[in-house]
C-alpha cells in the first residue's frame, strides 16, 4: 500500500483547527484495513454546504460538495492523485467552496 491514505490522515489531523475556525463540522471513517483498496473518508458540514473527500490507497480521490440551501450538487470530481501529497492544492476548489 502506498502511503497516500496515511498523509491524506495526517493532513486531516494539522487542518483540524482551520476546519473548526471555518465553522466546518467534520467526521472521519475508515475503510477495514484488511480490503484491497483502503480508503479514508471525511466528510464536512457547514452551513451552506455537506461535502465529502475520499481517498483511496490507490492514489484515487473523489471530492463532493452539495448546497443544502438548493440540494444542487456543486463539486462532483474523481481525480486520480497518485502519490501527490499537496493535498492543500488537490482540494483548492472544493475548500474554496466550502469556506465561503
Amino acid at each position: 500500500m502506498n502511503g497516500i491514505v496515511p498523509a491524506f490522515k495526517e493532513w486531516i489531523r494539522i487542518n483540524d483547527q482551520l476546519f473548526k475556525d471555518n465553522g466546518l463540522l467534520y467526521e472521519v471513517s475508515e475503510s477495514p484495513e484488511d480490503i484491497d483498496n483502503v480508503s479514508t473518508r471525511i466528510d464536512f458540514e457547514s452551513s451552506n454546504f455537506l461535502s465529502r473527500i475520499t481517498v483511496w490507497s490507490s492514489g484515487e480521490c473523489f471530492l463532493e460538495a452539495i448546497n443544502i440551501n438548493t440540494e444542487e450538487t456543486v463539486l462532483s470530481n474523481l481525480l486520480s492523485i497518485g502519490n501527490e501529497k499537496d493535498f492543500d492544492g488537490v482540494f483548492k476548489e472544493l475548500l474554496g467552496t466550502i469556506f465561503s
